[in-house]
């Protein structure tokens, strides 16, 4: 049984895990997800080390803010969570949002990372695909405009077929449909916060575009990178290959037969790939 904890950090209560002891391994999930995507990494590490996973803000059972959910404020958010855990040297890891939020908090302390664990690497405004809503998203300042596309993207994502393709979507070919995690997407796909939450960061989702925040990719270049091979929310070929070449990280793992939430739907991989990479 995990226990969960709830800190306070700027104006949200983060809901987490902190179990085992060592050095620290600290997890992050991906936008719309919850900790628990990372629960076969938690009980597969904590007998060596301390395992820390938290929920981030609008997401799992954290509160919400009233901020947009900018690469920044979560980023600001995990440094304060950090800091009231006193954890200075840590193995970082991240999916999608996850990974972005490791790499930023890794440009702006290098010395506190030991090991980077990216995962998915969030595409950013490349998630956005039609160049005009990329453009209404990210560059009118109409409020009339903007809300207008704000109240048509709610309605696609709560109101439509398109709400049906959850949580599939994040899932690979065959997703086990009776698992835990499977279950508790279901349910958090029908919590009106975590659906305000999913629209908050969709709307910030220009923040998390690497080209910006890679500061300088010396920090990342040795970090090991793991994609879905059936991603369908971040593709291998489209997305994989070109953040792979712009971290200038050598090799990409390939998961094979499984989707963005990789480390859940093959985890003994997932945990020798990380394993190794720590001990490297």
């Amino acid at each position: 049984m995990i226990a969960e904890k709830q800190i306070k950090c700027q104006d949200v209560t983060i809901n987490y895990i902190d179990e085992g002891s060592g050095v620290p391994i600290v997890f992050i999930h991906n936008g719309g997800g919850f900790f628990q995507c990372w629960i076969k990494q938690i009980e597969y590490f904590r007998a060596e080390y301390r395992v820390i996973a938290l929920d981030l803000p609008g997401f799992g059972e954290s509160s919400e803010s009233d901020q947009p959910y900018t690469l920044d404020y979560f980023l600001q958010v995990l440094v304060v969570f950090l800091n009231k855990l006193q954890i200075d040297n840590m193995i970082l890891a991240g999916n999608c949002i996850g990974a972005s939020i490791a790499i930023k908090y890794k440009n702006r302390y290098p010395l506190k990372v030991i090991k980077l664990i990216l995962i998915n690497i969030c595409p950013g405004e490349r998630l956005i695909h039609l160049t005009l809503f990329r453009i209404i998203l990210f560059k009118v300042k109409s409020e009339f405009i903007t809300g207008t596309f704000k109240k048509i993207v709610r309605f696609l994502i709560t109101g439509t077929p398109v709400k049906n393709k959850f949580p599939d979507i994040l899932f690979g070919p065959r997703p086990d449909k009776e698992s835990s995690v499977y279950m508790k997407y279901l349910l958090k796909f029908k919590d009106p916060k975590q659906t305000r939450s999913r629209i908050n960061l969709l709307f910030a989702s220009n923040t998390f575009t690497l080209s910006r925040i890679l500061e300088d990719n010396s920090h990342v270049s040795d970090s090991l990178l793991i994609w879905g091979e059936f991603n369908k929310v971040a593709d291998l070929r489209k997305e994989g290959y070109f953040h792979q070449n712009l971290c200038g990280i050598q090799t990409i793992n390939i998961m094979e037969g499984c989707g963005h939430l990789l480390m859940y739907e093959s985890p003994e991989r997932t945990n020798k790939l990380i394993r190794d990479h720590i001990e490297s």
